[in-house]
């Protein structure tokens, strides 16, 4: 994602399945197009895909691998069928100390036992916010890659030099317009940054802060609780605060806000390079090259020849009371029309 939270999709290949082979072979190509994508800082977040994570192993050993919140949730839900449970182990996810996490594990304990040895049993280094080393920007769930995949829902469908370059054409356009905003955009950071930290300075002044100096202090919230806030002292230097967030998302936090309002500083300047106009422009500042897929050479590729399965073929039978399914074309695989009415044809 950039600095205004739009969605970046960095890759894509067609493979004929999700194997550890074809995982290699995109990761590390992957890796050879992002610099510091094998970092020790670097976190991906993954449904616990076994054929990628022994991809991750091979091509970014250095990397994090860390597991979709999600999917775990929904693992507790289905086997241990417990809504309290889910909600623990939300808490879990976003406890900021040990000792936090260590209390709800206690309650789920009580609560439900066998959910609580689920738990348990994954590495808590692989998903709790307190334990992980890398940073995910507050990412906990895989959620992004299925926003990618409905962004891109059309482009399944389509033959496979279609789909590709569906894609292509999807991904220039996005930079051509996010250009052009970025371009237009005359504040020092980006617009979506600016109005969540006009939020953030309204709540920090709610706040008593009290300094050590002038890159630290201590800054206590309205119901008591007080938070140890460092600031960077240089450029390449990130702020810390006790509640997690500045360290984790780069950008100062309401207890960091309050402790910079307190030495009368403005804080802009505090939020990471990310989320500046500059890095905003710089990111889209790079065209999509055009290309056409009309008018190109035949090749002896031909479609796979496809074999009958052995048996009695099976027949998927409805359930009580469900209605008439409706016809999909078999090309573009729109409803109301059959493959001879479709106008898309598989000659490109």
């Amino acid at each position: 994602m950039d600095g205004t939270g739009s969605l970046i999709v960095l890759a894509w290949a067609l493979t004929p399945g999700e194997t550890t082979e074809n995982w290699t072979w995109f990761m590390k190509h992957l890796r050879t197009s992002l610099h510091g994508l094998n970092d020790f800082g670097t976190c991906i977040v993954s449904d616990r895909n076994a054929a990628l994570l022994e991809a991750l192993e091979d091509a970014v050993p250095a990397a994090k691998a860390t597991y979709c919140c999600f999917h775990i949730a929904k693992n507790i839900k289905e086997n241990h069928h417990s809504a309290a449970a889910v909600r623990l182990f939300w808490k879990m996810v976003y406890c900021r100390t040990k000792a936090q996490f260590d209390g709800h594990m206690d309650s789920l304990k009580v609560l439900d036992e066998e959910g609580q040895k689920y738990i348990a049993a994954i590495d808590a280094t692989k998903w709790a916010t307190h334990a992980v080393s890398g940073r995910r920007f507050g990412h906990v769930t895989s959620n992004l890659a299925e926003i990618a995949n409905a962004m891109l829902l059309e482009a399944r469908a389509l033959p496979p030099l279609a789909c590709l370059d569906y894609i292509y054409r999807h991904q220039m356009e996005k930079f051509f317009f996010r250009r052009a905003e970025a371009i237009k955009c005359g504040s020092p950071i980006v617009p979506a940054e600016y109005s969540r930290l006009q939020k953030t300075i309204q709540e920090a002044q709610k706040m008593t802060a009290i300094c050590s100096d002038r890159t630290s202090g201590c800054v206590t919230s309205q119901e008591g609780t007080q938070y140890v806030v460092k600031l960077p002292s240089g450029p390449v230097d990130v702020g810390k605060c006790d509640c997690k967030q500045y360290q984790a998302l780069l950008r100062p936090c309401k207890h960091a806000v309050a402790l910079l309002q307190k030495l009368k500083v403005s804080v802009a300047p505090y939020c990471h390079g990310y989320y500046t106009t500059d890095s905003w422009k710089k990111m889209y500042a790079q065209s999509y090259p055009t290309i056409s897929i009309t008018n190109l050479e035949d090749s002896d590729l031909h479609a796979p020849a496809f074999k009958r399965k052995r048996g009695r073929p099976q027949v998927e039978r409805k359930e009580k009371g469900q209605g008439p399914s409706s016809r999909h074309c078999s090309i573009c695989g729109l409803e109301g029309h059959r493959y001879r009415d479709c106008s898309m044809t598989w000659d490109l």
